[in-house]
């Protein structure tokens, strides 16, 4: 059974998430998508393969469609900051290694 992550929505309502973690076809990188009682609910992790990961356990996160994410990560313990950014387009994004979720 997967385990269970909290989000707190800023317009109120609580998710319990599980992680599906995937790999994208492009470049086989990790790719960690959230979901909600078997529904998609969000990719957290974003594919920009000019960037190398530092890791093969390093996410880009995307921060752009879900700015809760770098707190969702640290709050649950599921991840810490490399220092490491990537662009693309106007955005510029956050690696982050991932722990064992």
């Amino acid at each position: 059974m997967n385990k269970k992550y909290e989000l707190n929505a800023w317009w109120g309502k609580k998710y319990k998430l599980s992680i599906v973690r995937h790999t994208y076809a492009y470049d086989n990188s990790l790719a960690i998508e959230l979901v909600d009682k078997g529904e998609p609910f969000a990719m957290l992790s974003v594919c920009i393969p000019e960037y190398p990961h530092t890791n093969e356990n390093c996410i880009f996160v995307d921060t752009n469609n879900c700015s809760w994410a770098e707190e969702f990560i640290e709050s649950n313990g599921l991840g810490k900051p490399t220092g490491m950014y990537a662009m693309s387009g106007f955005c510029c994004y956050p690696e982050y290694e991932m722990s064992d979720c």
